[in-house]
């Protein structure tokens, strides 16, 4: 069970089972470990040297995560250089961030998500990363994904009652409520007057 975010005093609240939120927890887990994993000849040549340049990282899910901040190669290498080691730190320290209340949610079995007033925005970028990540694994977009996202879709609105779903049907599944959760958030905050910061 999942309910879209609504406001509240202290901030935003929405409810989510035990299931959904260990499934969660797992694929923050897995982005953060690919965040986090030392790339020697990156890191270690960033501290012997100042690094000008910067290839793309080889995992495709960290291209997805950290795309080029620039059309020419020349000039996105060096932006990459400069500021990927920073980004791939707060997008890390994000998502532990939402690890942690997942975490709570489930020790403290209770069903529901509490957001503070002011972690509206980290909540939302780290939800479009895990959007991402799923986006990579589908391949979101292509020919294969309309009929996949159909069927995901149909799973849905069935509650996988009598079917059984695929592993790439669920994780389309996933990759659904995390858009749905995403926009419910996005929503609330809009309802409450807050500008968008993404």
């Amino acid at each position: 069970m999942i309910s879209g975010f609504e406001r509240c005093e202290f901030g935003y609240v929405a409810r989510l089972d035990r299931e959904l939120s260990l499934i969660l927890q797992q694929l923050l887990g897995e982005t953060i470990t690919v965040l986090d994993a030392p790339d020697d000849s990156t890191i270690l040549s960033s501290i012997v040297t100042e690094e000008e340049f910067r290839e793309e990282p080889d995992d495709p899910v960290l291209r997805m995560l950290l795309p080029p901040m620039s059309d020419d190669p020349l000039e996105a290498e060096s932006l990459r250089a400069l500021t990927e080691d920073s980004l791939r730190t707060e997008k890390s320290a994000r998502l532990q961030m939402i690890l942690c209340v997942l975490r709570d949610h489930v020790a403290g079995e209770i069903d529901q998500i509490a957001i503070d007033n002011g972690q509206e925005w980290e909540w939302l970028r780290g939800l479009n990363d895990l959007r991402l990540v799923l986006a990579q694994r589908l391949n979101v977009g292509s020919e294969e994904w309309d009929e996949l996202a159909q069927r995901a879709e149909h799973l849905l609105t069935v509650a996988c009652a009598d079917e059984t779903a695929s592993v790439e049907e669920a994780i389309a599944i996933i990759y659904h409520i995390v858009s749905w959760w995403q926009d419910s958030l996005l929503r609330a905050v809009e309802l409450s007057g807050g500008a968008s910061s993404l």
